[in-house]
C-alpha cells in the first residue's frame, strides 16, 4: 500500500513540478521481469523512470541510503533494496534475485552513481549480470531534464521540464570466447550504448 501511494503521489508532483513526459512506455512488458536501465544524473531519476510505470518494481539502492532507521525503512516500503557496490552477488542481491525469480522487474543503474549529464560514467556489471544470469530482456531508459531540475549538488528543486525515453526489450547472451567478468563488462558497455541511442535520437529535442 505504502508503494502504491507513493507512487500516485510521485505522479502528481511530477506533472506539476517538471511537466513529465513519458515516451515508448508500450516497450514495457506486462508480465515477467526485466531488468530497466536508466542513465544517472540526480536523486529525481528512480521515480522519474518508475513511478509511472503500471507494475511493481523493485530497485537497487546503496546501503548509505538506509543510515537513518526510519527513512530505511520508508525506502524498503518502496522496494528500495540494498547492495554493496563491492559486494554485489551477496545481502541485497538475494532479495533482488527472488523478486526476478518471481516475475517482479528490477531498476539498475548502470553508471552506479550520479554522473554530469554530460557523458555517460563507466558502468558496472549489476544490470549485466542478472540480464545474463537470468535470461531476461534489459529496457534502456533515457532520462532527460532531471541535470536540469536537480543536479549533483544542488540543494534546492528547480522547476524544468523531465521527459523519459523507454526503449525496446533486448536480451544478451554471452559473448563468444569471453569469460564472466569479460561478458559482464561487454553487456554492461552495451547496455550503455543502448541508451546512448536514446540519448542521441531524443536529447536535442525540447
Amino acid at each position: 500500500m505504502i508503494y502504491i501511494i507513493t507512487c500516485f503521489a510521485l505522479r502528481q508532483l511530477y506533472k506539476v513540478l517538471f511537466r513529465y513526459e513519458a515516451h515508448g512506455m508500450e516497450n514495457i512488458p506486462r508480465t515477467g521481469s526485466f531488468v530497466m536501465t536508466p542513465n544517472h544524473v540526480s536523486f529525481l531519476d528512480p521515480p522519474a523512470a518508475g513511478a509511472f510505470v503500471r507494475r511493481k518494481l523493485s530497485y537497487i539502492g546503496k546501503p548509505g541510503l538506509f543510515k537513518n532507521r526510519f527513512f530505511g525503512w520508508y525506502m524498503r516500503k518502496i522496494r528500495c533494496i540494498p547492495v554493496k557496490s563491492d559486494s554485489p552477488f551477496s545481502g541485497g542481491m538475494k532479495q533482488i534475485i527472488r523478486d526476478i525469480r518471481e516475475g517482479t522487474p528490477v531498476v539498475v543503474f548502470p553508471e552506479g552513481t550520479r554522473g554530469d549529464g554530460a557523458s555517460f560514467l563507466e558502468p558496472e556489471s549489476g544490470a549485466a549480470y542478472l540480464a545474463l544470469k537470468f535470461n531476461i530482456p534489459v529496457i534502456p531508459v533515457y532520462i532527460k531534464g532531471s541535470e536540469k531540475a536537480l543536479p549533483r549538488g544542488a540543494r534546492f528543486i528547480r522547476r524544468a521540464r523531465i521527459k523519459v525515453f523507454y526503449g525496446k526489450p533486448k536480451r544478451y547472451r554471452i559473448p563468444e570466447g569471453a569469460d564472466k567478468e569479460d561478458a559482464y563488462r561487454q553487456v554492461s558497455r552495451s547496455i550503455m550504448e543502448e541508451i546512448g541511442k536514446l540519448k542521441d535520437e531524443h536529447g536535442a529535442r525540447d
